[in-house]
């Protein structure tokens, strides 16, 4: 469309430059001239770049989501409980003599078969008699007089009289008098007559009248009409057709062989020899002289004097002087002072109470502006206090003074006194006897014994064995497998398609509107009114009283005492006293003992015994235990799971390409008249039509 339209400008620019005279035939402008022969047609070759727009294809991997249900094993321990039964160990004893059987384990090996010779030893137990002794120890008990001498510690009491002399104290009591003066304080009430003034308030009541004016508002409504423009939209439905190509996607799906190798095992047998060498043990048998001992007894009678203390009981009679403390009256005279109270009467004045009354105050006339009229409204409550009369109280007052009395007292003395007494005291005295005693020695004679044992010794004789052990061993050999991969190949086919797209164009018609919009205008109006005020007048009388005011006046008054004050003298007097202070003395005297000493003597004699060896039977008795075998269950738990599966996606790109067009435009050539060439200016037909065309002529 776009050179259709430059070439019909070429066309009318050509027209008109030859129609002006400024165009030669071979395309050269002039100036005007004379008025030529008509136009000729000629084509120019015109080159343009084009714009054309073309899709690559662009394959892209892109991530997906896909959502699948697996099965999660979840594992879970459960106990199981299996009923079986086992056998207790239940041990009892019990006694077995000397005859026991024992049960020799053989050993069977299940798993494998080895046939081979072996000199497997075997052992008999047989019993030989051997005689031997034993030795019975027979203990008898001896008894051996040893004398000796011990010192028997004597204790003597005796007392010492020794002299010494006391101070004895005499107390005495006395009685002083001591005269004093004391002020006894005195109180002594009385009143006083005061006068005093009031002011007593009278209160009158006044009204006055005040002139005021007031402004009273007022308020109008209108409406003013405003002219306004509005612009209302007018929609119609248009239809556009766009061309577009789309790509669609083909897959194709093929197998690719791949060849791959395996390892295939073989196994062989085969038999390896192994030689090992056995003893087999030859027992031997053959006699050694062993010696011995054995203690034989020989008895002996002894006799031995064995002495024997005898106790004899002796009283004894002493005499003596103890000293004994007792307790005695004594009287005597005691002065104290005690505090005493006296009550005197005493008269106080006390004032009243102190009231609280209230009254109103006088209310005020209010002008009401909704009912323009006066009302009144009362004043406000006030309150005052009031002090009542008082009154006269009389009490009694406590005056303390002191008073001293004499009292009669009797109290307990020590007193120290000597007493004589018998007391009788118990020794023992012991006296020695010798008696003749017989007794049996034993000692023990040696004697040397040889007898004949048996003994057995054992050697290993050495014995070569061979053991052949199969075995196994693996090759292995490689063989070619053949797979089929399958692959994919994806590309896209080209489609032409006409979309139609709808749109809506809008257009605006101009409408004019009238809009009212209310006023309010505000003024007041001047009113002349009269408020009555009331108040209150205040006038004070005055009031003459008289108070009486109590007085107290102190003096004291002297008063003569006299004081009794007790004390008590002291006087000593030497007496002589005698103590009898005890002694002891210590003294040892022999006496001659007998120790009966024991001993143990041993003679042995010989006894045949029969040993009781405890034994151990062991028994299996059933019982039920309870067995918990733990196991462990799989179950399967839905979960959804999201994981992400790559696949290509081809789009088409736009790419913009620029390609060259050759065409060829008509150039109208007008014919001059010869002459008029020489003003001209030289300008060829593929300028002239580049210009034309919009393309930017070459400047060189």
């Amino acid at each position: 469309m776009q050179w259709m339209i430059r070439g019909w400008l070429v066309l009318s620019g050509l027209g008109l430059a030859a129609s002006a005279g400024i165009v030669q035939a071979d395309g050269l402008l002039k100036r005007p001239c004379l008025p030529c022969s008509p136009p000729t047609v000629q084509y120019v070759t015109v080159v343009e770049d084009c714009p054309r727009i073309s899709y690559k294809q662009v394959t892209e991997t892109e991530l997906r989501e896909c959502r699948t249900i697996v099965q999660r094993p979840v594992v879970e321990q459960h106990v199981q409980q299996f009923r079986d039964v086992v056998y207790r160990c239940v041990i009892e004893p019990f006694d077995d003599v000397q005859t026991y059987t024992v049960q020799r384990p053989i050993y069977e090996q299940q798993v494998k078969a080895i046939p081979y010779t072996i000199h497997r030893p075997m052992v008999e137990h047989y019993t030989v008699p051997v005689k031997y002794y034993t030795q019975r120890p027979i203990y008898e008990q001896q008894v051996k007089a040893i004398p000796y001498t011990i010192h028997r510690p004597m204790v003597e009491h005796y007392t010492v009289p020794v002299k010494y002399y006391t101070q004895r104290p005499i107390y005495e009591q006395q009685v002083k008098a001591i005269p004093y003066t004391i002020h006894r304080p005195m109180v002594e009430h009385y009143t006083v007559p005061v006068k005093y003034y009031t002011q007593r308030p009278i209160y009158e009541q006044q009204v006055k009248a005040i002139p005021y004016t007031i402004h009273r508002p007022m308020v109008e409504h209108y409406t003013v009409p405003v002219k306004y423009y509005t612009q209302r939209p007018i929609y119609e439905q248009q239809v556009k057709a766009i061309p577009y190509t789309i790509h669609r996607p083909m897959v194709e799906h093929y197998t690719v062989p791949v060849k791959y190798y395996i390892q295939r095992p073989i196994y062989e047998q085969q038999v390896k020899a192994y030689h090992f060498t056995t003893y087999r043990p030859e027992v031997e048998t053959y006699q050694v002289p062993v010696k011995y001992y054995t203690q034989r007894p020989v008895y002996e009678q002894q006799v031995r004097q064995v002495p024997q203390t005898i106790y004899q009981t002796v009283t004894d009679t002493h005499t003596a002087i103890r000293k004994v403390c007792r307790l005695e009256p004594v009287t005597y005279d005691h002065v104290y002072t005690v505090e005493t109270v006296d009550y005197e009467t005493h008269r106080e004045y006390v004032p009243g109470p102190v009231i609280t009354r209230s009254c109103r105050l006088p209310g005020t006339c209010v002008f009401d502006p909704c009912t323009c009229s006066m009302r009144y409204c009362p004043g406000e409550v006030v309150t005052y206090q009031v002090q009542c009369p008082g009154r006269f109280v009389c009490r009694s007052v406590p005056v303390p003074r002191c008073e001293t009395r004499v009292e009669k007292r009797c109290r307990l003395e020590p007193r120290e006194h000597y007493e004589t007494y018998t007391y009788t005291t118990t020794r023992v005295v012991p006296h020695t006897v010798m008696r003749s005693e017989t007794y049996t020695t034993c000692r023990m004679v040696t004697d040397e014994q040889v007898r004949m044992e048996t003994r057995q010794r054992t050697r290993m004789v050495p014995v070569p064995q061979v053991q052949y052990i199969p075995y196994t061993t693996v090759r292995y050999e490689t063989q070619e497998q053949v797979k089929l991969i399958p692959q994919v190949r994806h590309y896209t086919v080209a489609e032409q398609h006409v979309k139609l797209v709808p749109y809506t164009t809008v257009r605006y018609e101009t409408e004019e509107q009238v809009k009212l919009i209310p006023q309010v205008r505000h003024y007041t109006v001047a009113e002349q009114l009269i408020k009555l005020v009331p108040y209150t007048t205040v006038r004070y009388e005055t009031e003459e009283h008289v108070k009486l005011i109590p007085q107290v006046r102190h003096y004291t008054v002297p008063e003569q005492h006299v004081k009794l004050v007790p004390y008590t003298t002291v006087r000593y007097e030497t007496e002589e006293q005698v103590k009898l202070i005890p002694q002891v003395r210590h003294y040892t005297e022999a006496e001659q003992h007998v120790k009966l000493v024991p001993y143990t003597t041993v003679r042995y004699e010989t006894e045949t015994r029969t040993q009781v060896v405890k034994r151990l039977n062991i028994r299996h008795v059933p019982e039920e235990r309870l067995r918990c075998v733990p196991y462990t269950i799989t179950r399967l738990i839905p979960e959804e799971r999201v994981f992400l599966v790559p696949h290509q996606v081809c789009r088409l790109i736009p790419v913009v390409e620029t390609y060259k067009v050759y065409r060829r435009v008509p150039v109208c050539a007008p014919s001059c008249i010869p002459g008029c060439s020489d003003a001209a200016q030289p300008m060829s037909h593929i300028r002239l039509a580049q210009f034309l065309s919009g393309i930017e002529p070459n400047r060189e």
